[in-house]
């Protein structure tokens, strides 16, 4: 039997909140609102490994040995940016249309994910994260179509956004057909 994972850290306290509050504003006029429904607000910070049951120890051992030796940081989440053309778009139930707020990347986040690409390029994978690495936090994708995305995109230009949190873990999300669920978190030291 395999499993999928999904690599993230999880938006916590106040900046979760402020996530929340945006993307619950964003329905009304997107009439998106996958994000809501499907994920918890998040950073993915590498590829998702496909794994066996033999595998997933070896996984899982492997993203606690990076972090042990990485110290939690803190990222910077600043305005917003738009793709029109997501790769995962138009196949099925997903539009090609996403909406996020940019993270400033810093170099401990870019060692973060280029140390977990090394280990993620070794597995079967079942979603490869785009490199370069571009961090960002969802705020309406999957469900959001051309006419939502345009008011979307007019109603942001009005507003801006600004904030940090720290990246203190790496979670494995399994992927199932019912809902994705956190399987594993490992702090960092």
């Amino acid at each position: 039997m395999t499993k999928k994972f999904s690599l993230v850290t999880y938006l916590e306290g106040d900046i979760k909140k402020q996530v929340r509050l945006l993307q619950e504003e964003l329905i009304p006029i997107t009439g998106s609102r996958a994000c809501i429904d499907t994920w918890e607000p998040h950073v993915t910070v590498g590829s998702g490994p496909e794994v066996d049951t033999a595998q997933e120890a070896q996984l899982i051992e492997e993203i606690r040995k990076i972090a042990e030796n990485t110290k939690p940081f803190v990222i910077t989440l600043k305005d917003f940016s738009y793709l029109e053309k997501f790769r995962g778009g138009n196949t099925g139930d997903y539009s090609p249309y996403v909406m996020y707020l940019d993270v400033v990347k810093n170099d401990a986040l870019q060692t973060l994910a280029d140390t977990i690409k090394a280990i993620t390029d070794t597995y079967s994978l079942w979603y490869e994260q785009p490199w370069p690495y571009t961090p960002h936090v969802t705020v309406a994708f999957k469900d959001l179509w051309e006419e939502g995305f345009k008011k979307g995109k007019e109603y942001l230009a009005e507003r801006g956004f600004e904030g940090e949190m720290t990246i203190d873990h790496i979670a494995l999300v399994e992927k199932t057909p019912e809902k994705d669920s956190e399987y594993k978190r490992i702090y960092l030291s």
